[in-house]
């Protein structure tokens, strides 16, 4: 899981970093076209990141030993 937190964190960062690089020039309109467009591309990579660690969750779950109770009986004494 923390994999997946350092991978969402350093996405967040590469489209603050395209967020900031939009020219002071640029028209309201355009500065809210390329927001929205930064935000769709988002949710795109949030679910992707879901979708990968669903992945990741059913890969660990079929390596971890299934859990449940054993049952032993003593060997019967001889006498």
């Amino acid at each position: 899981m923390q994999q997946a937190q350092k991978v969402v964190c350093l996405l967040f960062a590469v489209v603050l970093s395209g967020s900031i690089q939009v020219s002071g020039q640029e028209t309201d309109t355009t500065q809210e076209e390329t927001l929205r467009k930064l935000q769709t591309r988002m949710d795109d990579l949030r679910a992707e990141m879901a979708k990968i660690q669903t992945e990741l969750d059913a890969i660990h779950g079929q390596k971890l030993p299934r859990t449940g109770s054993i049952v032993s009986t003593p060997p019967p004494h001889s006498t």
